[in-house]
């Protein structure tokens, strides 16, 4: 499935980009050493193959060239830690593109190989349909072109690969070893996470109003007109100042790290500056 963004591509983050390195450093060197493979792979905690640190290392394994689905199952992968994991990296920073990779991924390996332990569990996709929920949740209305023609919106698009994802899970194809459910409880773990760390949406008891989207947009292009007066030029930076100023409420001005302090100085001063220029 070829996918093309109606906007620019973004640029390839720091997580992202060392995501994909070691995936396809460790795809070589496994078609080279089935014992890296062994090793690397989850299994369930009873086989004598199980390693602690199997929990994260099976995210970046996926099957050798001679088995299916082989190759295109790594290419998929990166493809999507790229263009949407990027997209979310490059705005909410490297700490919480980890935590939605790496915590959907370990939550995800824990939970199937308590439902199949007679399985070996490696790929990514775990964490892949996670960063596609994460790009989903924040920028739903982004149109994507699969195949370069069809244009469908992020939040369709995951839609229609999580109803793949139960029709597979429900209706195995013969010599299907792709962990169909697997990429379903990935999904499902990010938009747990997403939620009690972004509280977009009024769940789970947040008791905080659902924020307002009248305007379709992503990181790479935000809209230029204003909206209610605001003197920022980007309604992305008002939301982030706004999540900020909450955070020196309820925790003080302590709690901000020295990049979420540069961030507000820089907005002040940009704030400052365009009123001067209005005088």
């Amino acid at each position: 499935m070829m996918v093309q963004r109606s906007i620019g591509l973004p640029r390839l983050s720091l997580g992202a980009k060392w995501i994909i390195i070691v995936s396809a450093g460790i795809y070589v060197l496994q078609n080279l050493s089935q014992t890296l493979e062994t090793n690397l792979s989850l299994w369930h905690v009873s086989s004598e193959n199980f390693r602690p640190w199997q929990m994260i290392s099976y995210m970046f394994v996926h099957a050798p060239i001679d088995r299916h689905p082989s190759v295109l199952h790594l290419i998929f992968n990166m493809i999507v830690v790229w263009m949407f994991g990027s997209a979310y990296e490059n705005q909410y920073g490297l700490k919480r593109f980890l935590q939605v990779y790496f915590i959907s991924g370990a939550l995800t390996g824990l939970i199937y190989m308590s439902l199949f332990p007679n399985t070996v569990l490696m790929g990514a996709s775990a964490g892949s349909y996670a960063l596609l929920v994460a790009y989903a949740y924040h920028w739903p209305n982004t149109v994507f072109h699969l195949w370069g023609v069809v244009p469908v919106k992020a939040k369709y698009l995951v839609m229609a690969l999580m109803v793949l994802g139960f029709f597979f899970t429900l209706s195995p194809r013969a010599g299907d070893m792709t962990a169909h459910l697997a990429h379903l409880i990935g999904s499902a773990i990010a938009f747990v996470f997403l939620q009690l760390v972004h509280k977009k949406y009024d769940l789970f008891g947040s008791g905080k109003p659902k924020v307002s989207r009248h305007y379709d947009d992503t990181p790479f292009n935000p809209p230029k007109e204003k909206r209610e007066k605001i003197v920022y030029k980007d309604e992305w930076v008002k939301e982030k100042v706004d999540e900020l100023l909450e955070k020196v409420s309820q925790k003080g001005i302590k709690s901000l790290t020295k990049k979420e302090k540069d961030f507000l100085d820089k907005v002040s001063m940009s704030y400052k500056s365009a009123n001067d220029s209005k005088d």
